[in-house]
């Protein structure tokens, strides 16, 4: 089993199958000992296989900040951002989901266990 966190919610049920895809680092090399959480490289983009639903943080979506603005519907892709290189993907079961309210910041995140498939 491999325990994914991402900093946004991603409710998939037990036992669906997921595509996770992780996107390269594309900061200069002087730059990558820092952490940086909300980067498109720190945290898959999940596709919930069995629904169709992907799961994105706002930076696989848009350059830039989030938008600042929570309250207005923004018109976000349905896909990432197609100048984001891939790094790699998997196919795994969704094996355990739990989602936690960050109190006192309009966030959840989301500890996925995931269960790889070996498709080849």
């Amino acid at each position: 089993m491999t325990k994914v966190a991402l900093n946004y919610p991603a409710p998939i049920p037990v036992g669906h199958r997921v595509e996770l895809t992780w996107f390269e680092d594309a900061r200069p090399a002087k730059r990558r000992d820092r952490v940086e959480w909300s980067a498109p490289h720190a945290r898959p983009v999940v596709r919930d296989l069995e629904t169709g639903i992907r799961y994105m943080n706002h930076s696989h979506a848009s350059i830039g900040s989030n938008g600042g603005q929570v309250f207005a519907p923004r018109d976000m892709p349905f896909a990432p951002r197609p100048e984001l290189a891939v790094r790699e993907v998997w196919t795994a079961r969704v094996t355990a989901c739990t989602l936690v309210y960050l109190e006192g910041f309009p966030a959840q995140h989301t500890m996925l266990d995931i269960e790889p498939i070996d498709e080849g």
